[in-house]
């Protein structure tokens, strides 16, 4: 997989609704190496990362956003 570097924040909205679980958790998990500590990932409003990966969880400070579960960066 080409890694483009890593970001800060990433917005990822309204495009993992169109995917089955498998190709959404796929996503999330090529997702999770590229963001910073402390990034933030922005996704729909109908779309959760609850359910299709443990490396991620609700950001505590930005409602709407999700962060990288503590011990997950770049795993």
């Amino acid at each position: 997989m080409h890694h483009f570097g890593r970001f800060d924040v990433i917005l990822c909205r309204n495009v993992l609704m169109y995917l089955n679980d498998d190709k959404r958790t796929h996503v999330l998990e090529a997702i999770a190496p590229s963001m910073e500590e402390g990034g933030l990932l922005m996704l729909g409003a109908a779309e959760t990362v609850i359910g299709q990966t443990q490396k991620f969880r609700a950001s505590r400070a930005f409602r709407g956003f999700y962060e990288l579960a503590p011990g997950r960066q770049g795993a």
